[in-house]
C-alpha cells in the first residue's frame, strides 16, 4: 500500500505542476551586457570594400570582353565595315 500512495502523491504534485504557468524568464539584458560591444560597420567594412573592388573588377573584364564577343558573333562585320568606309 505504501507503494501505491507514494504514486498517488506523485500524480496528485504532476497535475498541480501541469495546472501552473511557467515564469517568464528575460535574460536578453544578460546577454548583451557580456557580449562585445561591435559596430556593425566596423565588422562588414573589409566585406563591402572587397565587394566593391570585385564589382569593380567585374566591369573592367565585361568592358574587355564586349568588343571580342561582338566580333564572335559576326566575324566579317569589322572587314566589310571598313570596306564600307572606303565605297563611301
Amino acid at each position: 500500500m505504501k507503494k501505491n500512495d507514494s504514486l498517488d502523491r506523485f500524480a496528485r504534485l504532476a497535475a498541480v505542476a501541469r495546472r501552473e504557468a511557467a515564469p517568464a524568464v528575460d535574460i536578453e539584458h544578460l546577454v548583451r551586457s557580456r557580449l562585445p560591444r561591435v559596430g556593425r560597420a566596423t565588422v562588414h567594412r573589409p566585406l563591402l570594400w572587397f565587394a566593391a573592388a570585385s564589382a569593380a573588377a567585374a566591369v573592367v573584364a565585361v568592358l574587355m570582353v564586349l568588343p571580342m564577343l561582338s566580333s564572335m558573333s559576326d566575324p566579317f562585320a569589322s572587314m566589310f565595315q571598313a570596306m564600307n568606309t572606303l565605297v563611301q
